[in-house]
């Protein structure tokens, strides 16, 4: 199963080139769910009759724009195929693969360092993932990059340079979004009575040891 993306392009008022979820502001007297489903129509050419909101996720309010996000949980009922239906504001589609996010932390979950965010002027981590431009094929595991220095803000992390990125780099909202999501279908996992052994519990989310380097270091430091 897969986590549709789309990389924004460079001619959006804000968030350029950066991957999130199909979406964006409400009209007049538009409900959040009804906004949710006309962008996910204008965006990425989704009909309503293609997919079934099962629920919301936790509202998160914007400090950049002061606005309140309210992701929607939509399934596909039978396979789909999403496309570029505004190529004004998408520049292409990209996929997160569920079951990778879910059994296979390890090599999946990484967290990127910004040193210029909304909340703080000193470095800090951020969880991120790398999506992928097709939907059939996953993301290559994320792993150290052999030709990164050490240097203190790595924090004992793992470094990973941009060019060695296994994938479109997701974070901010977006990345936290993903992480709720995945943390409650994990939760459903470990409360299921079957066939579940201690083991597989036990390595459900732990991510890797990697660190993702800001690829706008060198023009916000």
């Amino acid at each position: 199963m897969c986590i549709t993306l789309t990389k924004r392009t460079e001619t959006v008022s804000s968030h350029k080139s950066e991957m999130s979820f199909p979406g964006g502001h409400a009209e007049a007297d538009e409900t959040p769910r009804n906004a949710a489903q006309r962008e996910a129509l204008e965006e990425v050419g989704l009909l309503p009759s293609e997919y079934e909101i099962i629920g919301s996720l936790t509202p998160i309010s914007t400090k950049s724009q002061h606005v309140c996000v309210t992701p929607f949980v939509a399934v596909a009922t039978k396979p789909v195929q999403p496309h570029r239906a505004s190529p004004e504001e998408v520049d292409s589609l990209h996929y997160l693969h569920l079951s990778t996010l879910l059994l296979k932390a390890s090599t999946s979950h990484a967290r990127v360092i910004k040193y210029h965010s909304l909340t703080s002027k000193r470095p800090c981590f951020f969880p991120c993932f790398f999506a992928s431009p097709v939907q059939m094929d996953v993301s290559p595991a994320v792993r150290r990059s052999p030709k990164a220095a050490v240097v203190m803000d790595d924090c004992g992390f793992d470094p990973m340079l941009p060019e060695d990125f296994p994938g479109e780099l997701v974070w901010g909202l977006t990345s936290l979004m993903t992480c709720e999501l995945v943390a409650r279908v994990a939760k459903v996992i470990v409360d299921a009575p079957e066939a579940n052994s201690a083991a597989e519990v036990n390595a459900l989310l732990i991510p890797s040891n990697v660190v993702a380097r800001d690829p706008l270091a060198d023009s916000t430091r």
